[in-house]
């Protein structure tokens, strides 16, 4: 047997949970450690594990401790293998340790991941290869894989990569055979008949004898006035590195038009860039006539003098270090950048973009004759936006429309759920702001086996305009799943990464209660490896994270590090348990 990985994803309309096996064979003479390292992302939480040699079989299970080391250390003292998955808070990564794997024996390993589905351009949006395992001792042949959609209602359309591809099915089950070796699919985007009719979704979980809900409503076009002018929040990211200094003028006089055209109540931010960069505007401000003024003079005094084309420090600045400065603001959030596109860019803030894509809209204006189009057009992608190429400032009326319009999409925003009966626990939207043609999730655990009715009211404004709606779901009308542990857990990881639940202790009794993984807790298992024997991984509490927490405002993502004798780095794609 060779060492191979198996993808299998399965979806429903609402959430996806994603399997990942790998099979590894130990071919060394003597036992190893092998450590598995998956990058933490925002929007991914992860739920399981599942391990596996000969028929010795461990499966993951949150409890307290805080001596989870310990324990690793001396079932690799016994003999024993030991498994434990923590935080490496440096690297920002989960790291799953198999230690004592022994010689000649294949381990067989199951990973389970849970996320929200996604909007992208009135489809819903499963992510594929983007976040497959990159495992650099394994080659695309060795990659096998199914995906699985199965909805509620009719798959009516099918788009794969970017639409380029579509078909219609007509039926609620769809499955696609992965072709790795080729990286053909990307996403499979798809509609459903149902998808713009409120949806409340409901899996009772035995062990804490709760219910979980998931209500998913799609924000339509004709609950907002027509033609409405939004204000937004504008960051204004501005190339002053030398390869600019025939265009810098050119640069001066769009971003001059750019801001005298701001809609009304808007807010922006400009900065520079180059080998660092500046923000001549500490926080962002409105647009009233003065800061145009006075933003107009530093805009005329630009120079191309700022050294070389670091874009990557001020994007992570923006979307990790002085995050609270623009999330708190309750404005559809634009990112402008304004360059030639000769600009050195990272793998790694590529990644941090695209987790913050649904929040922040990227969109790069390339200002030069012989701009490079290529990096211009994979940024403005991945930051899901728009691209310009100005060759002649003489005449900017259509080119500033054209890009404002690309920004100014209608939105909502203040917006709540209110729930008629108690809840456990509840989740609001994370977002302050949402566009018009997506869609908001309000995630909610009660007691028991609830078979009672759901009213839900929905409360949101829109060009300072308030409404609300209310929703009443009689039993039958809810969405059952099969029970399970799924949705509690999909709502709680979300509540540790966005640091709605941020107490220490908080974490741990909910990682606890909830088989969860946190920032304070480690998942352990031991496998005796003397009798056949079933064990549960038990979390520890890690207090070596204590002091060195990560920020849940900060999106989690690393590169990929070094591969030796006993050690595989990989990336984890999100593979789906069949809902």
């Amino acid at each position: 047997m060779e060492d191979k990985i198996i993808v299998n994803t399965y979806s429903n309309e609402i959430y996806s949970k994603t399997e990942m096996t790998l099979h590894y064979i130990n071919k060394e003479d003597e036992p190893i450690e092998l450590i598995i390292e998956i990058p933490i992302r925002a929007e991914l939480i992860f739920d399981s594990f599942i391990a596996k040699i000969k028929d010795k079989i461990i499966k993951s299970k949150i409890v307290e401790t805080e001596k989870a080391e310990e324990k690793y250390n001396d079932a690799i003292a016994k003999g024993n293998t030991g498994v434990a998955t923590t935080y490496n808070l440096e690297e920002k990564l989960y790291s799953v340790k198999i230690g004592n794997l022994p010689s000649k024996e294949i381990l067989e390993l199951k990973c389970y991941f849970i996320k929200f589905i996604s909007l992208n351009k009135g489809f819903l949006c499963l992510n594929i290869i983007k976040d497959f395992p990159k495992i650099l001792n394994f080659t695309p042949n060795q990659v096998q894989g199914e995906v699985i959609i199965e909805t509620n209602s009719e798959i009516t359309e099918i788009a794969e990569i970017d639409s380029k591809k579509g078909k219609f099915s007509n039926e609620k089950k769809t499955k696609y055979m992965l072709n790795y070796e080729n990286n053909e699919i990307e996403k499979i985007m798809f509609k459903t008949k149902s998808m713009s009719t409120p949806l409340l979704m409901s899996q009772y979980n035995p062990v804490t004898n709760e219910t979980n809900y998931i209500f998913n409503i799609f924000i339509e076009k004709d609950k907002t006035p027509e033609k409405p002018k939004y204000p937004c929040l504008f960051i204004l990211i501005i190339d002053q590195s030398g390869s600019m200094s025939k265009t810098i003028k050119d640069v001066s006089k769009t971003l001059s038009n750019l801001i005298e055209s701001f809609p009304p109540d808007s807010y922006y931010q400009l900065i520079g860039f180059g080998s660092n960069f500046q923000k001549y505007d500490l926080k962002p401000i409105i647009n009233s006539k003065e800061n145009i003024n006075k933003s107009l003079e530093i805009i005329n005094s630009l120079d191309a003098n700022m050294g070389g084309t670091n874009l990557s420090s001020p994007i992570e600045d923006i979307l990790k270090n002085s995050y609270s400065d623009y999330h708190d603001i309750q404005l559809s959030k634009q990112i402008i950048v304004l360059t030639d596109g000769q600009i050195d860019f990272g793998d790694n803030t590529i990644e941090l973009i695209k987790l913050h894509n649904n929040e922040f809209k990227i969109h790069l204006i390339g200002i030069d004759r012989y701009v490079n189009k290529d990096s211009i057009i994979n940024i403005s992608k991945a930051g899901n936006g728009s691209y310009h190429f100005i060759n002649d400032v003489s005449d900017l009326k259509n080119e500033i429309f054209e890009i404002l319009n690309a920004c100014t999409k209608d939105y909502i925003n203040n917006y709540s759920f209110i729930l008629d009966n108690k809840a456990n626990y509840e989740l609001q939207p994370i977002n302050k702001t949402t566009y018009i043609n997506d869609s908001l999730n309000y995630c909610f655990i009660k007691e028991d086996k609830n078979e009672a009715n759901i009213n839900i009211k929905f409360n949101w404004e829109n060009l300072n305009e308030k409404f609300q709606k209310e929703y009443e779901f009689k039993s039958d009308e809810i969405l059952k799943i099969k029970d399970g542990e799924e949705l509690s857990k999909l709502i709680i990881g979300l509540s540790f990464k966005y640091n709605i639940i941020n107490t220490e202790k908080e974490q741990i009794d909910f990682s606890k209660k909830y088989q969860v993984l946190s920032k304070y807790t480690t998942l352990f298992a031991e496998i005796e490896n003397d009798t056949p024997i079933t064990n549960e991984i038990k979390v520890f509490e890690d207090k070596r994270s204590k002091d060195n927490a990560l920020n849940p405002h900060i999106p989690q993502y690393s590169s990929l590090g070094n591969i030796g004798k006993s050690y595989i780095n990989n990336h984890l794609i999100l593979l789906n348990y069949k809902l």
